[in-house]
């Protein structure tokens, strides 16, 4: 995983599976063909929008977060709380929550 076409690959992936991941955001709707997926925040009372490619950028950063031992996931191997964090990265620009 080393260029944004990869990273873009594997984020389109991770938001096609984001209904059944949903974690600590919770997903309100999907738009598969525009690579956009609505996530509610419990504790904020808010809704948020994260793009396909806004989760391309931030696995660039998840992945030097993870380099640095800033953060535990499994990658590339990934699960619920792996595309959790990285929305979390995407709307916060860190892990807040789990």
């Amino acid at each position: 995983m080393s260029d944004s076409l990869t990273y873009r690959q594997l984020a389109q992936e991770m938001l096609e599976n984001y209904p059944e991941y949903s974690f600590c955001l919770k997903c309100r709707k999907v738009d598969y063909k525009k690579g956009i997926v609505m996530l509610y925040d419990e504790d904020e009372d808010t809704l948020h929008t994260v793009t396909v490619d806004e989760m391309a950028k931030a696995l660039a950063k998840m992945m030097e977060m993870i380099a640095l031992r800033k953060l535990y996931v499994d990658m590339p191997d990934y699960d619920a709380v792996t595309v959790d964090a990285l929305c979390q990265i995407v709307i916060f620009g860190e892990v807040i929550y789990g």
